[in-house]
């Protein structure tokens, strides 16, 4: 007998408890792991000592680029490694299954979320200003002066590891701040948690919010928690209206890139831009709200419908799937043909499914055709259809 379930069907605490401890194991082990065999390796490449690579203590061009590959080198492994090993091990899914890669939104839709983007930059902007404005209670002033002490010397840090006396270092850093980052980071957490929060809620508003949350918690910066976290929630929702996980990775990808443009621009004198000290009227955010929200209205209204149909409850039936694991039915209709597309579509994208023939053997006329596919697959499998066919899946 094959288990055949709900799309509904929520996992319980205990799963939910499970499965978050091997992502953190798996995430931390990688990133740790990674990371120290990649300063080591790069230190010896290179020549230096490990406790050479310490920025604030000397600052050569060569320990420089060191932490930079190292930068690249942590990326991958915090972030990367584990979107890649997490679904396989946690749902048995491959990567570009779990993550929905295949996926091709419209160009229209890259350039509306790119239009978004550039008009929401002043209310980013603004929120910076607010963000390192707060100010704690008189009982944490002694936590407020810890932590502007760690945000100082993070800052100085990054000035230090932002200098790109050349065109060809300005390119390396793009390439270590803003597209492996952009690949990685999302890959993780718009491609791999922000599914998986919403296969445990499945509240797809409520899975993009935790995961905005999430992703500027975890980059340890409260004087830019806030405009991160609403830049997370920003790409979690063109994520979740494209279905297209380059499209989020090309506005991560943007907005990293622009931070290393006006560092390179500031520091070679092309323009002079100080990257700290941006005034924004309020006016120009009022204005910035209401066109940001014009605009992605449009992509939202030019979007696929993302929200997952409800799956009937249904019964179970004798095994004639080609696996062991719970099943959910996408899909049913009285026409075997339609049926047959729908499974040869679910099959380009490397799905999983199975249909099962329910008409009757003498009055065809009669009954359904179904079909199923692994509950892990259910929630790409009725995006497939609905944007594929321009229906709701059943």
């Amino acid at each position: 007998m094959e288990n055949i379930v709900s799309l509904e069907r929520k996992p319980t605490v205990a799963e939910v408890l499970r499965e978050t401890g091997i992502i953190l194991l798996i995430t931390i082990g990688c990133g740790i792991m990674i990371s120290v065999i990649g300063a080591f390796v790069v230190s010896i490449c290179m020549g230096l000592k490990p406790e050479a690579l310490n920025l604030t203590a000397k600052s050569t061009e060569n320990i420089i680029l060191a932490n930079k590959i190292i930068q690249l080198i942590s990326s991958v492994g915090i972030f990367l490694v584990p979107a890649l090993v997490l679904p396989m091990l946690l749902y048995k899914s491959g990567p570009g299954r779990y993550i929905g890669l295949k996926h091709q939104a419209p160009l229209m839709q890259f350039l509306l979320a790119l239009l978004a983007f550039f008009t929401l930059m002043p209310l980013l902007e603004w929120t910076i200003h607010i963000n390192q404005e707060m100010t704690f209670p008189s009982f944490l002033k002694g936590l407020e002066t810890q932590i502007k002490g760690m945000e100082d010397n993070l800052k100085e840090v990054t000035e230090i590891f932002m200098k790109m006396p050349t065109f060809g270092s300005f390119i390396f850093t793009a390439i270590c701040i803003a597209v492996v980052p952009a690949i990685a980071e999302e890959f993780f957490f718009r491609g791999f948690l922000q599914n998986t929060i919403f296969r445990w809620t499945k509240k797809i508003h409520f899975s993009i919010i935790l995961t905005g949350f999430i992703f500027s918690f975890i980059h340890f910066q409260f004087y830019g928690f806030l405009p991160r976290m609403l830049l997370g929630i920003f790409l979690g929702y063109i994520f979740y209206w494209t279905g297209d996980l380059k499209a989020s990775m090309f506005i991560h990808f943007c907005n990293n890139f622009l931070s290393v443009l006006v560092f390179y621009i500031s520091q070679n004198k092309h323009v002079d831009i100080d990257p700290d000290n941006v005034s924004i009227s309020p006016a120009l955010v009022l204005l910035s709200i209401i066109l940001g929200s014009a605009i992605m209205y449009l992509l939202y209204k030019t979007g696929s419908k993302r929200i997952i149909p409800h799956a009937e409850e249904l019964e179970v039936y004798d095994s004639e799937f080609p696996s062991t694991g719970r099943w959910v039915k996408v899909y049913s209709s009285p026409r075997i043909m339609e049926a047959e597309i729908i499974l040869g579509k679910l099959h380009n994208e490397e799905l999983n499914a199975v249909l099962k023939n329910k008409k009757d053997s003498a009055y065809t006329v009669f009954g359904t055709v179904e079909i199923y596919v692994p509950e892990a697959e259910a929630g790409r499998a009725k995006i497939i259809i609905g944007i594929d066919n321009n229906i709701s899946a059943n």
